[in-house]
C-alpha cells in the first residue's frame, strides 16, 4: 500500500510550485506580448507600404506630390494621399474611425506634440507628420507614425508606437534605417537623441527602435529596452 503524502509535503510542494511560476510567469508574458508586438509590426509595416505603392499609382513618386504640410490626419495631405489608399489596403470602404492621442518617449516622459489618429479596424492607430516645403519646392519629409494597440497604453515609443520615413521614390522605411546609408545596431541603439537604448534619455528616445527590431531578424532581443 502506498503512502499517502503528509499535509506538511503537500504545502511545501504547493510552495515550491508558487515560487516557480512567480519566477517564470512574466518571462513567459513578456516573451508573448513581444512575439505579439513583432507580428502586428510586421503587418503594419506591409499595410503601409501597400498604401503608399497605391499613392504612387495615381499620383507619381513622392517628389512629385503637391507640397502640404501636415500634423495628425483629416488636413489636405492625408485626404489626398493616405486615406483613399489606406481604406483600400485594408479594404474598408466604410472609412477609419479618428482621435486624438498623444507620443510619449521609451522612458514615459512626454514628447513631441498631439496628433489625430486613423483607427483601423483591428485597433492599430496611424498618424502622419509630413513636411513638404511648398515655399521652395523641395522635398521635406513625411512619417508615420503606428500606435499597435491604438489609444491604449503605454503609448510609448519602442514599445507600441514606431515611426516610419516616407522616401522621395516612395520607399518606406523605418526610421533611420535609410537603405541607402543604414545605420549599425550600435548607432541604432547608442543614437544620444533617438537610440533604441536602456541608457537613451531623450524625448525622441526610442525612435530607432522598429529599426533596430528589423536589423535583428524582426525580434524584440535581451538588451532592448521593453
Amino acid at each position: 500500500m502506498k503512502k499517502a503524502f503528509t499535509l506538511p509535503e503537500v504545502l511545501i510542494t504547493l510552495g515550491i510550485i508558487g515560487i516557480v511560476a512567480s519566477l517564470t510567469t512574466p518571462v513567459l508574458i513578456s516573451n508573448y506580448q513581444k512575439q505579439s508586438t513583432v507580428v502586428k509590426l510586421k503587418k503594419t509595416y506591409a499595410t503601409l507600404a501597400q498604401m503608399i505603392d497605391l499613392a504612387i499609382i495615381d499620383h507619381g513618386f513622392v517628389k512629385e506630390w503637391k507640397r502640404y504640410d501636415a500634423k495628425g490626419v483629416d488636413n489636405e495631405f492625408t485626404n489626398k494621399y493616405i486615406e483613399p489608399y489606406l481604406l483600400k489596403t485594408i479594404k474598408n470602404s466604410g472609412g477609419v474611425g479618428k482621435t486624438d492621442n498623444y507620443i510619449n518617449t521609451i522612458d514615459g516622459n512626454t514628447s513631441l506634440t498631439t496628433f489625430s489618429w486613423y483607427i483601423l479596424p483591428n485597433g492599430t492607430a496611424i498618424t502622419v507628420f509630413s513636411n513638404l516645403i511648398k515655399e521652395t519646392g523641395n522635398y521635406g519629409f513625411i512619417w508615420i507614425f503606428a500606435d499597435l494597440n491604438g489609444p491604449k497604453k503605454p503609448n510609448r515609443l519602442g514599445k507600441d508606437i514606431f515611426m516610419f520615413d516616407v522616401f522621395q521614390n516612395g520607399e518606406l522605411a523605418f526610421w533611420g534605417q535609410n537603405r541607402n546609408n543604414p545605420l549599425t545596431k550600435e548607432e541604432l541603439k547608442n543614437n544620444k537623441l533617438y537610440g533604441c537604448g536602456k541608457n537613451v534619455a531623450t524625448k525622441y528616445a526610442g525612435a530607432y527602435c522598429g529599426a533596430l527590431i528589423e536589423q535583428n531578424n524582426w525580434e524584440i532581443t535581451d538588451d532592448y529596452p521593453w
